[in-house]
């Protein structure tokens, strides 16, 4: 699986040696050629029911420290890549990220190469290319106290947990610096970072992790010196904000104690959002359906395929659908061959991506509609009997 597929066919470009991010391109391009050509993509087959091809789409692959999800063609090339090794992982990470979070990587796993446009290069009028090797999460591991390989489950959870931290703290100290933002929106915000700040260093005191460590990280502004890009009214300004956070902090610190036991921080960290979703995860038993029957268009079908996978829903279509699509897909992929332009690889999962987005908002609207009219006849039902009494009398 490494590299994902470096076979060529009559027509397909041999990959070049001398620059590795174009090497993933066309190896890449190969990949998704003979996935949909041998109908192992992930977008075809399915089980038949009732005359249709059932899919049950899987989330999306995300990253495994940041939850970032995986968009466009390089989540194609990778859930292709797991399903060809039969792999049932859906969170990857890179090597850098494993190094940076004590996690370690099995020697001779399989890894994907994916490529990304990272930035725009205005020297060069173009996007500056990437090229990330990503891990499944299956292939990683950590060391216990007596050097024993162990689940590195715990230190994947308290990495993402950070990394949604640092996120959600510095655009709030945006917010704030935002000049249209009035002081008590911009109390409220750096209150609610206090509080992040709060319950972190409450679950690193509780198990006995690295409490200056994170203090550094999240309340420390480095000299000015050491900064780049930044002017003095702009890191005197960022300066007040953490100095407030700090102030903040250290009220709620000395207004509630911190607590003995784990359970007591899980308790106090647990969030109302959270406790929704899981609520609605619980009690949803229904499986969402995204209907691609009598779906001839590429972008169409597979967007439907990506919505479905979001919503971790049943994907239904036709044989007839798969055998124009993959077709179609094929044709295309053989254009981008013939023409030596890989890009347009890309942008279709560019365009899938976006009508995803669409059927997505469709759907949940379509939802909402179902959810009120459920209710209105409900309300109907119960008025009828005293209308009835009314009529009557």
């Amino acid at each position: 699986m490494s590299d994902v597929n470096t076979s060529t066919k009559p027509g397909t470009t041999a990959p070049s040696k001398k620059n590795p991010y174009k090497e993933a391109i066309l190896n890449n391009c190969n990949a998704l050629r003979d996935a949909n050509e041998n109908g192992t993509a992930c977008y075809l087959g399915g089980t038949e029911r009732d005359g249709k091809l059932v899919i049950k789409a899987e989330k999306p692959i995300t990253n495994a420290i940041n939850g970032n999800e995986i968009k466009g063609t390089n989540q194609l090339i990778l859930q292709n890549a797991f399903k060809a090794a039969g792999l049932k992982d859906r969170e990857v990470l890179t090597f850098e990220q494993a190094q940076k979070n004590g996690i370690l990587i099995r020697k001779n796993s399989p890894n994907v190469n994916i490529t990304l446009s990272t930035s725009f290069n205005k020297e060069t009028n173009s996007w500056n290319p990437n090229l990330i090797r990503e891990f499944p999460k299956s292939s990683c591991f950590v060391l216990d106290k007596d050097g024993k390989p162990m689940s590195p489950a715990g230190t994947f959870a308290l990495a993402k947990e950070n990394s949604e931290r640092f996120s959600k703290v510095n655009k709030n100290r945006a917010f704030a610096h935002n000049e249209k933002t009035t002081s008590e929106q911009r109390d409220k915000l750096l209150e609610n970072n206090a509080y992040e700040h709060k319950r972190a260093i409450d679950y690193l005191t509780v198990t006995g992790g690295n409490v200056d460590e994170y203090r550094q990280k999240f309340l420390f502004l480095p000299p000015i010196e050491e900064l780049e890009g930044i002017t003095e009214e702009s890191y005197n300004a960022r300066k007040k904000i953490i100095e407030k956070e700090k102030e903040m902090l250290a009220q709620l610190e000395a207004k509630y104690p911190t607590p003995q036991t784990l359970e007591q921080q899980k308790y106090r960290a647990y969030s109302d959002e959270k406790r929704l979703a899981e609520y609605k995860k619980e009690h949803t038993t229904e499986t969402p359906v995204i209907d691609a029957t009598n779906t001839h268009d590429p972008v169409d079908y597979v967007g439907k395929y990506m919505a479905a996978c979001k919503l971790e829903a049943e994907f239904v279509t036709d044989k007839e659908s798969q055998r124009e699509v993959q077709s179609r897909i094929s044709q295309n992929l053989q254009k981008s061959f013939d023409e030596n332009n890989y890009n347009s690889a890309f942008t279709f999962g560019a365009e899938c991506e976006e009508r995803a987005k669409a059927v997505i908002s469709d759907f949940r609207k379509q939802s909402r509609e179902q959810q009120r009219g459920v209710a209105v006849e409900r309300s109907v039902t119960q008025e009828r009997p005293e209308q009835n009494i009314e009529m009557t009398l």
